[in-house]
């Protein structure tokens, strides 16, 4: 059986599953010194040594062992109220028989304590105070008695390591505890022929061939979420801030934010437990999920299982098992009676495999509970028959993108695309340089092309008029960090001249606005950029792109694009035609947005200081 917690949980399912006769038994904690036996007999090897130890005399004292009431310990202490506990105890001796008896068994203890082992005196210790019967006695007794066994056997090989004597076992448990250090129970050999109750964390690497993975409908504990103080190994430390004038305080956006990181990362972990949970089962796999209102949870179920695909925020928001174990069984056609629940239960799964069993236990406090009826069994040879699939009419469009670009439309492309009837070839991304690479080897021509796109966009045309105006504005773009220095240093000022001092920016003055950098989204038929869409009119692909300068006139619009290529002037023209079919993307983006024609399509190279205008872009 296995649990997220077994602290306070174990106790109760062992003691349900020994009231039905089944044997079962607690894994051992994680320390065997914080167990009630162990404990005891350490306290008394404390005693044996150094009897004027108030905490651990009383813990002795008040054991099964010696089985003092508060009662006797009040009239001890009347004894004596301003000494140590030990002192009234030989005061009361006089007149309390029972106080009597325990000081002369141990005074027999330390004077056997000074000839022989530790591990020899422990065993003395158990033989006579009964400890192996009395605590064997107890709910867990074999495990408690394995417990002793071990403590004596760790006496045994400290005193093999070279150590000897009592005080120093003693001083070694002493200084184990108070470092925060444990003692690991080795698993006793009865524990074969029981039902074993451990957390999920000690069941790793393990397997049995049948698995109970109880109570699953236990939140997750995020107390850890509402500390005063967050700590996140990345994000540092968050505070809640504090209004010392209204007396109050609250969560800033850094603790939520904080917050948010957190229980994410805790729920991925608590993921991976589940998925740990449900792969330790050979055989056969239980889950138990006890809640108040089944009904209400059976709705809520559904109504995150109705959604296809089920988003993960939905799943990221659980704060219990139940949720996601339960979501996918709405679908499934064994939950017949947990999807009756439901006013709107989800849409069958009918390809879901037919090996789960579904179960509604009513709660009832007598004995002799009636199990709800079984919906769905183990399938052994019945099997679904697979549905005849038929071809999708427009499968051509499968691998199509649903998103476009204007700088990725050539004519070559579509030319290839119309002579091959082959599908869009799919180009590899081209990595960003790292920065300590830049600066080592200096700008790609690529990165020159951005930085003079960049100064276009952001520079104050009226002051590059003058070759002053154009120095000073490159030095304000750098101080405002729009222009890296790399960047500004590389920026060609003739050729930032060559535009200014030409015909196209005169004509560029007289117009009614200027938009730089225009982005646009367009939805445009699929069939005019992918042959293999032709067939299918209603099909629609989002075109996307930004123009680099969009001119505003009387008479239409003007679609102005800046190129860098470092070709010469004789074959200006012939590089122009490669970027026509993305004028023409620019012009169909421009006339649909404005709903105003396009007058002309121009192209400055910003090298050679040459226009080109482009007609029939249509």
């Amino acid at each position: 059986m296995l649990l997220r917690s077994a602290k306070n949980k174990a106790p109760v399912f062992q003691k349900a599953l020994s009231e039905c006769g089944i044997p079962a038994g607690a894994d051992a904690p994680d320390d065997m010194l914080d167990t009630p036996e162990v404990h005891t007999l350490v306290s008394w090897l404390e005693i044996v040594d150094n009897p004027r130890q108030d905490v651990p005399l009383l813990a002795a004292l008040t054991s099964p062992l010696a089985g003092f009431t508060e009662q006797e310990l009040a009239e001890i202490r009347l004894a004596d109220r301003d000494s140590d506990f030990y002192t009234a105890m030989r005061a009361s001796a006089e007149t309390n028989e029972k106080a009597r008896a325990f000081l002369e068994q141990l005074e027999e203890l330390r004077l056997f304590a000074a000839d022989v082992p530790v591990r020899q005196l422990l065993w003395h210790i158990v033989d006579s105070t009964g400890a192996m019967g009395i605590f064997g006695a107890m709910p867990g007794g074999r495990a408690r008695q394995h417990h002793i066994t071990a403590l004596t056997e760790l006496a045994g090989s400290f005193e093999r390591g070279g150590s000897r004597g009592l005080f120093a076992f003693v001083r070694f448990l002493r200084e184990l505890r108070e470092t925060g250090g444990t003692l690991t129970v080795p698993d006793s050999e009865e524990a074969a022929g029981m039902v074993r109750i451990m957390t999920i964390h000690k069941s790793k690497g393990l397997e049995f061939p049948i698995v109970i993975l109880a109570n699953c409908a236990k939140q997750f504990n995020e107390l850890d979420l509402h500390k005063p103080v967050l700590l996140h190994e990345r994000m540092g430390i968050s505070m809640r801030c504090r209004d010392m004038a209204r007396g109050i305080q609250y969560d800033g956006l850094d603790r939520r934010a904080m917050a948010c990181a957190l229980r994410r990362e805790m729920v991925s972990e608590e993921l991976r437990v589940l998925y740990v949970a449900l792969t330790r089962a050979k055989e056969k796999l239980i889950c138990t999920c006890a809640v108040r209102d089944t009904a209400k949870q059976a709705e809520k179920w559904a109504a995150i299982a109705s959604l296809d695909p089920i988003p993960p925020y939905a799943l990221a928001g659980a704060n219990q098992y139940a949720l996601w174990l339960c979501v996918p069984l709405m679908r499934h056609p064994n939950a017949t009676q947990l999807r009756a629940l439901c006013s709107q239960p989800p849409e069958l799964d009918v390809y879901a495999p037919d090996c789960f069993a579904v179960r509604l236990v009513p709660y009832r406090r007598q004995e002799g509970v009636e199990l709800a009826e079984v919906h769905g069994t183990f399938a052994e040879s019945e099997r679904l028959e697979a549905p005849v699939l038929r071809p999708y009419a427009a499968d051509v469009l499968s691998d199509l993108p649903s998103k476009l670009t204007a700088t990725a439309i050539t004519d070559s492309f579509r030319a290839q695309e119309a002579q091959e009837d082959t599908q869009p070839p799919k180009y590899s991304t081209e990595l960003r340089r790292p920065f300590f690479d830049r600066d080592a080897r200096g700008l790609t021509p690529s990165e020159i092309g951005t930085a003079h796109h960049l100064f276009l966009q952001f520079c104050d045309f009226a002051r590059c008029e003058s070759a002053e105006g154009r120095a000073a504005e490159r030095e304000r773009l750098r101080e405002r960090h729009i222009l890296s220095d790399a960047q500004a240093d590389a920026i060609r000022m003739d050729n930032i001249a060559a535009f200014f001092e030409s015909d196209l920016y005169r004509e560029l003055k007289g117009a009614q606005a200027v938009h730089r950098e225009f982005k646009f989204s367009v939805l445009v038929p699929a069939g005019d950029y992918y042959p293999q869409a032709v067939d299918f009119p209603e099909e629609r692909v989002l075109m996307q792109g930004v123009i680099d300068c969009l001119i505003e006139t009387k008479d239409g619009l003007l679609v102005l694009d800046f190129k860098t290529d470092r070709v010469p002037k004789s074959r200006v023209r012939e590089r122009a035609e490669q970027y026509r079919a993305q004028l023409s993307a620019y012009r169909r983006a421009a006339e649909e947005v404005f709903g105003r024609p396009v007058q002309a399509c121009a192209l400055f190279f910003l090298h050679s200081g040459q226009t080109v205008w482009l007609r029939g872009t249509e």
